[in-house]
């Protein structure tokens, strides 16, 4: 219950306190009226007088008003507080039944129409975690027994191509060769894999802190963009880069790095071969904008409403060969919102844009 309802509660029981005393006044008044006046006024009032009630009954008159108005007030304030217990007890079974699976909506009485609707409102938000919950423990789980299938199809691969270099000894050299480069392949896979794991365990178990310090993200990207040509080459995908110059934020590098690493691995994974990658870097007053755009596929709106969610893919296929283990860009969610900033994504056209928006020089201890 916030300020203004528990405001407007206490209101309504001091106005039926009030009454209450209100009707005490006026009952006890009366009852004396028709108890002592009323008699006093009868001809037996005479009879009164013989037995030397008359001026008795006339001392007493103040007294039991203010008897009769005492025992009124108590009678008052006692069903005052009947009414608060009775309100109370209602919150008291409300919130038992947001607890309760077996109760779709909470319903309280008249009244308390407020508390109501707030209690349904928190009953929705921990149904829809719960949920949320499970489907993401589920994915988890889906996750890691794919994983464990996709590890055991390049072992098994290993093992077979190194037997035959054993067993073949007198081997020729361009098919030893080959035999080696498949090897060194697969075992480049099954790190890929291990990695994912790994990162699976990491989201999970530990926080992310950040060590700040002034970072050039001119430097950052053209390093990055480095770093990645191998990939780049591997699909034959060009890229190119507007950027304004020197744009500078206070952040952990580390883990902006690690931002824009799953953003432009991901433009990588789903781009068409032989086709552009666009990276934006951009300022504002305020602001730092960066965008990456690749040419692919048109993501559907609720697929894309999703993107950011752990676990999720865009490709649904069984193999984890394409999309990774579906951490990537949560992760960078994860980051850019302890950096007090900001990430979207958009899909149209046959395009995907992915957005992110960073504070200028700003702390974020302040």
């Amino acid at each position: 219950m916030n300020k203004n309802e528990f405001t407007t509660l206490k209101i309504k029981l001091i106005i039926r306190i009030i009454g209450n005393v209100f009707f005490a006044v006026i009952a006890a008044m009366l009852v004396i009226y028709i108890a002592v006046d009323g008699f006093l006024q009868r001809p037996i009032a005479n009879l009164a007088d013989q037995l030397g009630l008359y001026h008795l009954l006339l001392q007493l008159k103040i007294p039991l008003i203010a008897v009769m108005i005492i025992l009124f007030l108590l009678l008052g304030i006692f069903l005052a507080m009947g009414k608060l217990s009775y309100y109370l007890n209602a919150v008291s079974r409300g919130i038992d039944q947001v607890f309760d699976e077996k109760k779709n909506i909470v319903e309280l009485p008249e009244g308390l129409e407020a508390m109501e609707t707030k209690l349904n409102r928190v009953k929705y938000d921990l149904q829809k975690r719960q949920l949320e919950a499970k489907e993401s423990e589920q994915q988890k789980n889906d996750l890691v027994v794919y994983l464990a299938h996709d590890l055991r199809t390049p072992m098994t691969s290993i093992l077979g191509y190194l037997n035959l270099l054993e067993a073949e000894k007198d081997m020729e050299q361009e098919k030893r060769e080959k035999y080696r480069g498949i090897v060194l392949n697969k075992a480049k896979r099954m790190e890929l894999l291990l990695d994912e794991l790994f990162e699976i365990t990491r989201f999970n178990a530990t926080s992310i802190e950040l060590i700040e310090r002034k970072v050039n993200l001119n430097i950052m990207l053209e390093q990055l963009i480095e770093e990645f040509y191998p990939l780049l080459s591997e699909k034959q995908l060009s890229y190119k880069i507007v950027q304004d110059e020197n744009v500078e934020i206070i952040a952990d590098p580390d883990q902006l790095a690690r931002v824009f690493d799953n953003l432009l691995r991901n433009a990588v994974a789903y781009s068409e071969t032989e086709t552009e990658i666009l990276i934006e870097l951009l300022k504002t007053e305020r602001i730092a904008i960066i965008r990456f755009t690749n040419h692919g596929m048109t993501i559907p709106k609720e697929k894309l409403d999703r993107i950011f969610e752990r676990f999720y893919r865009v490709d649904e296929a069984r193999t984890t060969a394409n999309g990774g283990a579906g951490l990537g860009l949560a992760i960078a969610k994860k980051i850019v919102t302890i950096h007090k900033g900001s990430i979207r994504a958009e899909s149209k056209n046959l395009e995907t844009i992915l957005t992110v928006e960073l504070p200028l020089k700003k702390s974020l201890r302040n």
